[in-house]
């Protein structure tokens, strides 16, 4: 199975750590902390899944992943 480019937006380090563990044998973890560099990170990188916190400061996950899904191809 090839590398998954996967991006992480979670203002929580230990989450952050955890996640990044149980994906780096099969993925490309990209980590962020807030919901607005997810939509910046999404168009950069064109990562294969996003995974989301949904209650980050500033920017929610929820209303992030409404705005990503705006995005178009």
């Amino acid at each position: 199975m090839g590398s998954m480019r996967v991006l992480l937006a979670d203002d929580n380090p230990s989450i952050r750590r955890a996640v990044r563990s149980a994906l780096a044998q099969c993925s490309a973890v990209e980590i962020i902390g807030e919901g607005e560099d997810a939509i910046a990170q999404t168009n950069a990188l064109s990562p294969d899944l996003v995974i989301m916190d949904v209650s980050m400061p500033v920017l929610d996950g929820l209303t992030a992943a409404e705005l990503i899904k705006a995005i178009p191809p």
